[in-house]
């Protein structure tokens, strides 16, 4: 598949963890931004000022969870530049962590209607503690977990570099509908997703709690 296209006035924002030995979870985020693209050390600035309200959200997460780095890339044209801040953030939620696969969902409300992914992040947030069941958060954890992120995602929105302002929490949509499916040499077809020639970018309007307990099999490092 080719690559995606670029996302006018757009950043998109990866969030690495440490979840117990693994070392390589990660969330991603996406803000549109105003003024002129990001040069590499205001991608830089950007990503250490996003930095900190996810580390004041250190309560959200267990001991053994940290917070390691933050990535911002411009996506606003192919070449756009990218720059990191790495650190280190350790949870000090109470209660033992769960298996870490388990992850706090946080939808993201969007005013459009279409069809495909709705915007969700899984974060390696709470604890055994907050489990109702083995299938369900308890609905104050889930909640606390769903305003945490819109409190985080409200920081970001006016942190600035440079000549960019970031303005608006998105979620972005890359493709519309199907190209022709192929048939695999065992018969089986295969949908073709069809891109747009431009992504759209959805306003984040709500962060909506999930209570069900959400699962990232290959956060156990199998």
């Amino acid at each position: 598949m080719a690559g995606l296209a670029p996302v006018p006035k757009c950043l998109r924002v990866n969030v690495h963890w440490t979840v117990g030995v693994d070392l390589t979870a990660e969330n991603v985020l996406h803000f549109s931004y105003s003024g002129g693209p990001p040069s590499t050390a205001d991608c830089s600035s950007l990503a250490s000022a996003i930095f900190t309200p996810f580390s004041s959200n250190h309560g959200q997460w267990p001991s053994s969870t940290a917070l390691t780095t933050i990535v911002v890339t411009d996506l606003d044209t192919l070449t756009g530049a990218s720059g990191s801040f790495t650190g280190s953030t350790a949870g000090t939620r109470a209660g033992a962590a769960p298996p870490a696969s388990a992850c706090a969902v946080v939808g993201f409300s969007v005013a459009q209607r279409y069809r495909g992914g709705k915007g969700k992040v899984f974060l390696p947030w709470l604890t055994d503690s907050d489990m109702l069941n083995n299938q369900l958060w308890q609905s104050t954890a889930a909640a606390g977990a769903a305003t945490a992120m819109g409190a985080i995602a409200v920081a970001i929105v006016g942190l600035s570099a440079g000549t960019t302002n970031i303005t608006q929490h998105v979620v972005t949509s890359y493709f519309k509908g199907y190209n022709a499916p192929t048939v695999a040499a065992n018969n089986r077809a295969k949908n073709n997703p069809k891109p747009k020639t431009t992504p759209d970018k959805y306003a984040v309007t709500g962060y909506v709690p999930q209570q069900r307990i959400g699962s990232q099999r290959k956060r156990l490092r199998r």
